[in-house]
């Protein structure tokens, strides 16, 4: 049997794209936490050179799967990590029933797409594509090759619809670009299960699909050659930077705060599983997430290590300011954070309890 033969029928896989801070990790979750039986295996895609959404994938996954430093769209032979990993989980002894493909926020999600469709072991299940309700308008317009993928998305899920006054005004763009997909409506991921898990392998549109892959690869051929013959990259991290720190200690909350709150210009997101110093020799895992406007920190229970790890994308940015800010987020080792930086924190997490309380001092 040769290598990239199927042990048995093709693998279902469904391509889970959207920009940065959309809420894909979430979404993934939710389908994690609910499978309707089937044994996931979940493949995610990170941008920078320390993974972060790996680990925030729930452990309810069969597997999990990551890599990081660069996106699939961008690898064009079948020597990268993401074709042989397909064989090895299509395998009858994998003990997998579908997978989710979690696309880093910059890919270009129909170039994942189609080396699934291409791929002898495994089958194009969907592609789902994430919006953030509160800031799909300013992202088309500031990256319009977005409206791309929106209109070639097989689903559209338009999510964090809790924080605006009139999500119908995002559905109706959404739809407007893309008439022919479901668009659905969630709160922090929480979609109906069945809109994915159950979604058709699409055999019966077979023709469909072929030639949508036939017009991509002409649109792709047409635009990766400059009139001077010189190779362009049309996706959206042509320019994108990224900056990670990996910290054997906590960080200080004031100074994280800044970075969250205040980004440098270009700096779009920031990400990170880190410690964060409540005192001296006292800190508490949390994960701590910045797009667009938002600001979001998540505490942990535990952490698999004391290692804060925190990852900046963007694009346009001044690297060496950018890194004297992330080194200026290590915690010092005999400083305690003022109240008002934990405060700070505070304002911005989801489920804060007690758990950011400095330690209370013994009275005199």
């Amino acid at each position: 049997m040769a290598a990239d033969t199927p042990a048995r029928g093709p693998l279902p896989v469904t391509v889970i794209a959207g920009y940065l801070g959309a809420g894909k990790t979430s979404l993934l979750n939710h389908l994690l936490a609910h499978p309707r039986g089937s044994r996931i295996a979940v493949v995610v895609n990170d941008f920078g050179d320390v993974g972060i959404d790996p680990m925030l994938v729930s452990t309810s996954a069969t597997a999990v799967y990551a890599t990081s430093g660069g996106c699939f769209c961008c690898v064009l032979d079948d020597e990268d990590d993401l074709h042989p990993l397909l064989t090895r989980l299509a395998r009858r002894g994998a003990g997998v029933d579908a997978v989710l493909l979690e696309a880093s926020g910059l890919a270009d999600p129909q170039a994942l797409a189609r080396r699934v469709a291409e791929h002898p072991a495994t089958v194009l299940a969907g592609v789902l594509q994430v919006v953030d309700a509160v800031e799909t308008a300013q992202t088309l317009t500031t990256h319009p090759s977005l409206a791309h993928h929106l209109a070639t998305a097989d689903l559209v899920v338009v999510n964090k619809a809790d924080l605006v006054d009139d999500p119908a005004e995002v559905v109706a763009l959404c739809r407007d670009l893309n008439p022919h997909a479901p668009v659905v409506t969630t709160v922090e991921g929480r979609i109906d299960p069945a809109l994915v898990l159950d979604a058709p392998s699409r055999p019966d549109r077979g023709d469909q699909q072929l030639l949508a892959h036939a017009a991509l690869d002409e649109h792709a051929s047409h635009a990766s050659h400059a009139s001077d013959g010189s190779h362009e990259h049309p996706h959206l991290h042509h320019e994108a930077q990224s900056l990670s720190i990996a910290h054997d200690g906590p960080l200080a909350p004031g100074p994280l705060m800044d970075l969250l709150e205040d980004r440098p210009p270009g700096l779009f997101r920031v990400k990170g599983v880190v410690h964060l110093a409540l005192a001296p020799g006292g800190s508490v895992p949390v994960v701590v997430h910045a797009a667009g406007r938002q600001v979001r920190v998540d505490v942990l229970r535990s952490a698999p290590d004391a290692t804060s790890r925190l990852v900046a994308i963007g694009s346009g940015l001044d690297l060496e300011v950018l890194q004297e800010r992330l080194d200026a987020c290590r915690a010092a080792a005999d400083t305690a954070p003022s109240r008002e930086d934990l405060a700070r924190v505070r304002r911005r997490t989801v489920r804060p309890g007690r758990r950011l309380d400095p330690p209370s001092r013994p009275s005199a």
